[in-house]
């Protein structure tokens, strides 16, 4: 028998089972405008950047991030940025990524970084992010790390390649 494989994002621990892991498809995201065009979480330690019923594509995250004037280090600072309610600890994970930057991690290799996972977009994504496809499953730091810098042009768009486990993933594209 096949041992799990143990994700850890954010602290936690997600098992993903031999059988899950034997059903993950690759998704292969070739250009940088499917990347943009994936839909974030929306959750209360960033509602800043996801606020309930408005667009929670990541170009539009990475955008209201710009609006505000914060760099992911100081979201990450307890003292800086009293204005923004966040969890700066979630933030910190994102700075110290952006320091030392790498697709490498997208792919999974490494011993304590994996695929970014997706799954399709639920109804009330949809109507959030209706040219989204996909959403982020896992991998929400990376991909808002990714984003930032790709706006900043702090690095070069490289395609990579996600996992799900939908069975549908029109032979593993981003997009139909």
């Amino acid at each position: 028998m096949t041992s799990p494989i143990m994700f850890r994002p954010s602290g936690k621990v997600n098992l993903v089972t031999p059988e899950m892991s034997e059903r993950l498809r690759p998704v292969h995201a070739l250009h940088e405008a499917e990347f943009w065009k994936l839909c974030w979480q929306s959750v209360d330690i960033y509602r800043f950047l996801t606020p309930v019923g408005h667009c929670r594509n990541l170009r539009c995250v990475v955008d209201r991030l710009k609006k505000c004037g914060a760099s992911l280090a100081q979201l990450a600072d307890p003292y800086a940025r009293q204005d923004l309610v966040r969890n700066t600890d979630w933030f910190r994970v994102c700075a110290d990524m952006a320091n030392d930057f790498d697709w490498a991690r997208f792919r999974g290799s490494g011993s304590h970084d994996h695929p970014i996972r997706l799954r399709f977009v639920n109804q009330i994504e949809r109507g959030e992010c209706p040219r989204a496809t996909w959403y982020v499953a896992d991998g929400v730091h990376r991909t808002l790390v990714a984003g930032v810098l790709l706006d900043q042009k702090g690095i070069a768009w490289q395609p990579f390649t996600a996992v799900t486990t939908e069975t549908d993933t029109w032979s593993g594209r981003l997009t139909k």
